[in-house]
């Protein structure tokens, strides 16, 4: 999703649009596809399948609408993949796997300067080559091909003692990392639970349900808490996504050769105060940089148009602006530093928006 790529409540969604009753009105199209959601996602993947009429057609649906239509190399990998293939590339003894169909994790790893292949089975890495595992299939673009675990009827049918079986009973006799994941799919399940031994870690984030109030959201933890850890998995949450790849970041940092970095808050207390001081300097140079800051944010709008565009959104009469906004860590607040079509007479003036939900 970092990357832009589908969720999978989107992509099983988007795949019910496609095949649902032509003669359905909009309004009630909607309602059809809330009706079958309420198989889950297993189900509402397997009515789609089976509406599609053929495996070839089903995969092209499936192609399409993960990578929305643009195709594989239309995506980068995020920070999250990053992270990951540079925790391989310092230590050789860490193994990757992956339920995700993409190969975001094979490009990072390429980007690093790393050879890499994605995999389907358990058999041994090449000497200089690193191993994506991938434990649901992986989508290379071809739909005749293609072969993926997403329906009810995928999981049904699982083959007794896979190749994903060996594989996950051998890693989670070590220690599991688990980043990116709810922890609702039925195999990661099935596999956590068979292990009678070991002690693993799991990240998650807030940010899915932001809405709740902190007694709940307590709660809500505690009861994750102890559900993971009847199956040897120790849960630490995040308040954002994004937090997770700087988390990966900061482990690999501390674990790195030399003296351990500075904790992260304090290193990013200390850039934002440097970029608020070249911004929005308390000296006469203040009228002066906050002109440059324009400028530079006026000249940067080309590319944001660009941007807009190539993901299909037509922005040729639109009226567009950019705000360079930094962060106070201490106080849990945030100013606008610069704007592109304006600038800030006086700092003074100036008011800190602070940090809510």
């Amino acid at each position: 999703m970092e990357a832009g790529l589908a969720s999978w409540q989107t992509l099983v969604r988007g795949l019910l649009d496609s095949v649902a009753p032509a003669a359905l009105e909009p309004v009630d199209k909607a309602a059809w596809i809330d009706a079958v959601s309420e198989s889950g996602l297993l189900g509402m993947a397997a009515a789609a399948r089976a509406l599609t009429g053929s495996d070839a057609k089903f995969m092209e649906l499936v192609n399409r609408d993960v990578f929305r239509g643009r195709g594989t190399d239309h995506f980068d990998p995020g920070p999250l993949a990053r992270e990951i293939a540079a925790w391989r590339r310092d230590y050789p003894d860490v193994r990757i796997a992956t339920f995700n169909y993409d190969d975001l994790l094979e490009r990072a790893l390429g980007d690093l300067g790393v050879d890499s292949e994605a995999r389907e089975d358990n058999d041994a890495e090449r000497a200089g080559v690193v191993v994506v595992r991938h434990l649901h299939g992986r989508l290379t673009g071809n739909s005749a091909s293609d072969a993926i675990v997403l329906t009810e009827g995928d999981y049904a049918r699982w083959r007794d003692e896979s190749w994903q079986d060996a594989f996950m009973r051998e890693a989670l006799g070590g220690l599991c990392v688990f980043v990116g994941l709810s922890f609702t799919d039925q195999n990661l399940l099935r596999w956590i639970y068979a292990a009678q031994h070991g002690e693993h870690v799991a990240v998650l984030a807030r940010q899915g349900s932001p809405r709740l109030s902190p007694a709940v959201r307590a709660e809500l933890e505690n009861a994750t808490r102890a559900r993971l850890t009847a199956a040897n998995v120790t849960p630490y949450w995040a308040d954002f996504y994004a937090e997770v790849a700087q988390l990966l970041h900061e482990a690999r940092r501390r674990r790195g050769p030399g003296a351990p970095p500075k904790p992260y808050p304090e290193r990013a207390q200390s850039r934002a105060a440097k970029g608020k001081r070249r911004c929005m300097p308390t000296s006469t140079l203040f009228k002066a940089r906050q002109e440059k800051v324009r400028t530079i944010l006026a000249g940067s709008l080309g590319g944001v148009r660009a941007a807009i565009e190539s993901v299909g959104v037509p922005v040729a009469d639109a009226a567009l602006g950019l705000g360079l906004w930094g962060i106070d860590y201490e106080n849990r607040d945030v100013t606008l530093w610069g704007m592109s079509d304006r600038v800030h007479a006086d700092r003074s003036t100036v008011t800190a928006v602070p940090l809510q939900w």
